[in-house]
């Protein structure tokens, strides 16, 4: 509490009360509460499904009932230990746990509409599942028939899916970065867990992601930490006694003191970084620096969790951000900087200069299509920020499917889930 010090009591607690009772109403508006089954389960007793049953069940689906809520096509994809459906109404996803049992195969979890706050439960059936249970790839006649309702409402309005069309193998391989910002979307979307957390970076993988970007502030004592803003508001934190900037604090103060919104602690990058080497759907982390006094210890950092990954046989590009001329400068600075994986914000001339692995611009600059090409010319990615709008997502998707000197190799954006849909429909049809 030394740090408090320098603020009158007075004052202090003054400002403490008056973000007390703000914050009351104000976070309650932020959260959304993710429905869930009570105890009668459809799972109990199932057993989890086999690699060659999912590769089976992903692909693109038409949408026979319910497409007046979720669109006419989904996507059904797995992601490490749930099923995600992916469609374009309403920025519309299901995330759900998967088990068999005998010859059926059942789905059960939750639908969210990520533009407001609609949510429900959902149930799935596959029945005379017989062949995909053992492991039969060759199946391409698949429908799947289930429920779904409204908040915590018992599912009761029909939905069925018909396979359309299963993933390409190009399209499994695919290195496009489905790249989600702030490791996986933004609390202020009301998401379950909080945005730069060690829990966001493990559930964004439901989104589809398979890229995250992350915001890397320094507390007082040279920690690098994961935070967007530069202060602690009730934006982003449970009301509490501590409030200002983020470098006014130690790390220890922050953790102890501190929770997101949704309970987390704000993690240290070691520690994030250690949850990315764990999740094997991660393929690209891109650093978001805040602070040019950061790069310094950022770098070493990098380096040291690259060789981990690299040792451990992930294919994973960890990359520090170049966003500002100021963030450049001190990054030139730094030894054999050239050799140092980046993805430079600022124009292509200065990704060049720095041997950047990649370079990022800001969607509204548009198709940027002579200056892809010199990227690619000269063996770098090219990433869009922050692109949000779903007809624009479209846009983008489908100018990636044309000549390949012109695609874009990635998209940051705070809406995963309408990036996948648009990803696995465009190049799979």
């Amino acid at each position: 509490m030394k740090e408090l010090t320098k603020y009158g009591p007075s004052t202090f607690f003054l400002t403490v009360c008056l973000l007390v009772v703000f914050s009351c109403n104000k976070q309650k508006d932020w959260l959304l509460e993710i429905p869930q089954f009570p105890d009668n389960s459809i799972l109990v007793g199932t057993t989890a499904l086999t690699d060659n049953c999912i590769y089976s069940l992903e692909g693109i689906y038409k949408v026979i009932d319910g497409n007046g809520f979720f669109g006419d096509t989904v996507v059904l994809k797995q992601t490490r230990d749930k099923i995600s459906l992916f469609g374009y109404k309403n920025i519309s996803y299901f995330i759900l746990k998967a088990g068999q049992k005998n010859s059926e195969i059942f789905f059960e979890g939750y639908w969210r509409f990520a533009i407001n706050d609609e949510t429900g439960l959902a149930r799935f059936f596959l029945s005379n599942a017989d062949k995909l249970i053992s492991g039969d790839t060759t199946i391409t006649n698949i429908s799947i028939s289930g429920e779904f309702g409204t908040d915590h409402m018992t599912p009761i309005s029909p939905i069925i899916l018909q396979l359309v069309k299963k993933f390409t193998t190009r399209l499994r391989k695919d290195p496009f970065i489905i790249c989600a910002h702030r490791g996986g979307g933004r609390t202020s979307d009301k998401l379950p867990v909080s945005e730069n957390s060690v829990a966001m970076i493990n559930y964004t993988g439901y989104f589809g992601s398979n890229g995250i970007e992350i915001d890397v502030q320094l507390t007082k004592d040279k920690v690098p930490v994961l935070y967007h803003d530069p202060d602690l508001n009730i934006r982003l934190i449970q009301k509490g006694p501590l409030f200002g900037k983020i470098g006014d604090y130690t790390y220890s103060s922050l953790r102890t003191m501190v929770r997101l919104i949704h309970g987390e602690s704000i993690p240290s990058l070691t520690e994030a970084l250690d949850a990315v080497i764990a999740n094997p759907n991660i393929k690209t982390v891109w650093l978001d620096i805040k602070d040019p006094e950061a790069v310094d210890i950022v770098i070493p950092i990098q380096l040291t969790y690259i060789d981990k990954a690299q040792k451990s046989g992930r294919e994973l590009k960890i990359l520090i951000g170049i966003p500002s001329a100021e963030i450049y400068d001190r990054f030139v600075e730094y030894p054999s900087y050239q050799s140092i994986p980046s993805i430079c914000e600022l124009a292509p001339e200065k990704a060049s200069e720095l041997n950047s692995r990649a370079w990022g611009f800001r969607w509204t600059e548009g198709l940027k299509e002579k200056e892809v090409i010199r990227m690619h010319g000269e063996g770098r990615k090219c990433l869009v920020w922050t692109l949000d709008v779903p007809e624009f997502i479209e846009i983008y998707s489908t100018h990636r499917a044309a000549d390949p000197t012109r695609r874009f190799d990635g998209i940051l954006t705070n809406y995963p889930t309408i990036l996948s849909y648009y990803h696995y429909v465009r190049h799979n049809l």
